[in-house]
């Protein structure tokens, strides 16, 4: 499990992506976004916004 703070929010992730090597990750990534993977599309929303939400508020 990797913990990232993100202004307030704590995210906490639990992936085999952590277990991979950086580059494979990201084609992995990359690959399933191109595939329209719903799971992946929704948390890449949640994320940006989190980060525009922080950005507006100074919190990073």
């Amino acid at each position: 499990m990797k913990v990232y703070k993100i202004g307030k929010a704590t995210i906490y992730v639990e992936s085999a992506l952590l277990d991979m090597p950086r580059e494979e990750a990201k084609k992995w990534v990359a690959d399933e976004l191109a595939k329209g993977n719903p799971l992946l599309k929704e948390m890449e929303r949640v994320v940006n916004e989190c980060y525009r939400e922080c950005a507006l508020n100074d919190d990073l």
